[in-house]
C-alpha cells in the first residue's frame, strides 16, 4: 500500500518533479504511530457520558494524547501515559515487540511536557518520535 507523506498539522508535500511525496520506511511507521497516539477513541467519562471519537469510522482507534492538553502533569498521569503510549506503539506491525519502546518525559517548562519515544522498527532499527503537550492548550 502507498502512503502519502503527511506530517501532523501540516500539508501534503510535493516533490521537485511535481508528484506527491510518499512516506516510506521510518517515515511511514512514525506517521502511523503519531496518528494512533494523538487520535482519541470514544470513551466513557466518569459521569457515564460517551465522548465522540476523533475518527468516526473506527471509534476504538487511538490513544488520545491530545485530550491531555490542560492536564496537570503529575506522576500518576505520567505512569498511565507511559503505558498507553507503549501500548499504542506496540500495536504497529512494523515495531519490534521483543524490544519494547522506551518512553522518556522532560518538563521543558512548568506547563510543557516533552515526550520522547524510542522505537525499534523491524528491519530498520531504532528511531525516536517526539510529542509535546502543553497545559496552556
Amino acid at each position: 500500500m502507498t502512503t502519502l507523506f503527511l506530517e501532523w498539522n501540516d500539508d501534503l508535500k510535493v516533490t521537485p518533479s511535481g508528484s506527491l511525496q510518499l512516506a516510506i520506511g521510518w517515515d511511514e511507521v512514525r506517521q502511523r504511530i503519531i496518528r494512533r497516539v494523538i487520535t482519541s477513541a470514544a470513551q466513557e467519562i466518569p459521569d457515564g457520558t460517551l465522548t465522540l471519537p476523533d475518527y468516526i469510522f473506527h471509534p476504538d482507534y487511538g490513544i488520545g494524547l491530545g485530550k491531555l492538553v490542560g492536564q496537570n502533569f503529575n506522576d500518576e498521569l505520567l505512569r498511565r501515559l507511559e503505558g498507553k503510549i507503549t501500548q499504542g506503539i506496540l500495536l504497529d506491525s512494523a515495531v519490534e515487540t521483543s524490544q519494547p519502546p522506551s518512553i522518556t518525559f522532560y518538563r521543558t517548562t512548568p506547563d510543557t511536557l516533552l515526550i520522547n519515544a524510542s522505537v525499534n522498527v523491524i528491519g530498520s532499527g531504532p528511531g525516536v518520535i517526539q510529542f509535546v503537550i502543553s497545559r496552556g492548550g
